[in-house]
């Protein structure tokens, strides 16, 4: 009788154990390991965005332009084969990494032919860590876009690099057939004013 009490004192010990083993282990798992000796190492610098290269029809520029109505707009029209656009790739990219601070929108549209995406266009963005989307013209000729741009006033007929200013209603204010550079970009956002 005695051996059978301590059996089944015992296993009633055990089955308490093992149930406080599951109970600690169940509570325990939602917590957070216990932060680590921190050693002075300088953070990594975060990585940089590259964007991305999508096709884009008329139907697809009238979506981009109608997504930024109510801030300034800048778009720049380039292609890869043209080395002044290549030359102000990294003024642009300047530009667009400060464009949220301004309030200013950003579009980017390539005119190299839809067959060049994956051979030039795509690696073109790769190699020279384009920060922002491009949208490569799909059967868009260019006096085609600049109605849609309302750019008339412009009288550009497609010669590259072309970059346009637009204020919060959509009137273009300032236009480029040049390189372009960061700071005239952001004297031309700041000179439309307080909510451009």
């Amino acid at each position: 009788m005695v051996q059978g009490l301590c059996h089944a004192t015992l296993h009633r010990r055990w089955r308490g154990l093992l149930i406080l083993g599951v109970l600690a282990a169940a509570s325990c798992s939602g917590s957070q390991p216990a932060p680590q000796e921190s050693h002075a190492t300088p953070q990594q610098p975060a990585p940089e965005t590259i964007g991305t290269v999508e096709l884009a029809n008329e139907a697809r520029v009238a979506e981009l332009l109608s997504a930024t109505k109510g801030k300034p707009l800048v778009v720049n029209v380039w292609a890869t084969w043209c080395m002044p656009c290549v030359a102000e790739m990294p003024e642009l990219a300047k530009f667009y990494r400060a464009s949220e601070k301004l309030g200013v929108g950003f579009l980017s549209l390539s005119a190299d032919m839809t067959s060049e995406v994956d051979g030039s266009v795509k690696p073109f963005v790769k190699d020279k860590k384009v920060p922002f989307p491009v949208y490569v013209l799909d059967s868009l000729p260019p006096d085609r876009l600049v109605e849609m741009l309302k750019a008339e006033d412009s009288k550009w007929d497609g010669p590259l690099p072309a970059t346009f200013l637009f204020d919060k209603d959509g009137v273009m204010k300032q236009f480029w057939f040049e390189e372009v550079t960061e700071a005239q970009l952001t004297e031309a956002v700041s000179a439309l004013g307080a909510g451009a």
